[in-house]
């Protein structure tokens, strides 16, 4: 597990897209808000990107949060493996007529869910705002936004 971790880490190291303390932040605010829900299974959703991003951006973002999360060992994160195998599934077997994030959720037996978007703010600055949600209540938990800079020559968020 550790060594999968540090592979994903070390493969997105060339597409910073924010500083380790908002994502540690956005990771503790989480766990804070969802208070009662310790050990319960969590997915996160590659985030949406907005327009003027690199099309990477909502995916390292997620993917970046899904470490963070991990390392507070406060949920049950589904792996990346593990989301791709069941996305993969879905795309071959899935409903179209369902929603495809509750499929996703029931496939991986998750009660949560992390969703997201990135969107550029300026030429110095993009905003990541994240929502921790149960989907079968049909409930936000809490949303979590935050800014971070951003840099033009590199066009992805540091």
């Amino acid at each position: 597990m550790k060594k999968i971790i540090l592979f994903f880490v070390s493969m997105f190291c060339f597409f910073q897209l924010s500083y380790a303390g908002s994502y540690e932040s956005i990771a503790s605010s989480l766990v804070n808000s969802g208070a009662g829900l310790k050990g319960e299974k969590l997915v996160i959703i590659p985030f949406k990107t907005g327009s003027g991003l690199p099309g990477y951006a909502g995916e390292s973002a997620a993917h970046k949060l899904q470490i963070k999360l991990t390392q507070e060992i406060y949920y049950d994160v589904i792996t990346k493996p593990e989301f791709e195998k069941a996305d993969a599934w879905l795309k071959e077997n899935g409903d179209s007529n369902k929603n495809y994030a509750l499929q996703l959720m029931e496939r991986l037996n998750a009660k949560l869910a992390v969703t997201g978007e990135i969107n550029r703010k300026s030429d110095s600055a993009a905003e990541l705002k994240v929502r921790l949600i149960n989907p079968f209540d049909k409930k936000t938990i809490s949303t979590i936004s935050d800014e971070n800079p951003f840099s033009r020559n590199a066009a992805a968020i540091r």
